[in-house]
């Protein structure tokens, strides 16, 4: 639900350091994880069902697709 509220802030100002991202990317599995250490990796959370993956949104990835977004625009 908060991927919503990141949209215009990542599409309107220039590109964040990635230490913001890393950041975000942290708060995200701190509260997934209730703070404690990942029992899972992180890449499996963004593959598909199929793949047994949760299909979480990576923010870099997000973040990329937005940019090739606009430039259709």
């Amino acid at each position: 639900m908060a991927l919503p509220k990141l949209i215009y802030p990542f599409s309107t100002l220039s590109d964040p350091p990635q230490t913001v991202l890393n950041k975000v990317t942290e708060m995200l599995f701190d509260f997934i994880w209730d703070g404690k250490p990942d029992k899972i990796k992180r890449l499996q959370f963004v593959q598909s069902y199929a793949d047994g993956g949760l299909k979480l949104t990576d923010i870099n990835y997000f973040l990329n697709a937005l940019k090739v977004s606009l430039v259709n625009r």
